[in-house]
């Protein structure tokens, strides 16, 4: 398991490059990502959309928000998550057996 080694800084490269970041204070299923096709808003696991400024505007360091961040790796099991749909009404969908 990855350890939340990273500053908010390299989570934010993570954002840019296409990645799914998560921090310490998420639940073990959470993430966020950068939204596509929209400028500066991230999309979350369950599909909500948000500003970065709406999202950033009350997580500052005295909180511990500029740092505890990981690279969140989608599990092979996953066949679909809800980052390409806002009106999708499951989080994932695991394989068949």
């Amino acid at each position: 398991m990855k350890m939340f080694n990273l500053t908010k800084d390299e989570a934010l490269q993570i954002l840019e490059n296409g990645g799914k970041i998560a921090h310490r204070s998420f639940t073990s299923d959470e993430w966020m990502k950068k939204a596509p096709n929209r400028t500066n808003s991230y999309i979350f696991e369950d599909g909500c959309i948000c500003s970065a400024r709406d999202f950033w505007r009350y997580r500052s360091d005295q909180d511990g928000w500029d740092t505890g961040w990981k690279e969140v790796q989608k599990p092979a099991s996953w066949i679909g998550d809800m980052s390409g749909s806002i009106n999708a009404s499951y989080k994932y969908k695991k394989k068949e057996a």
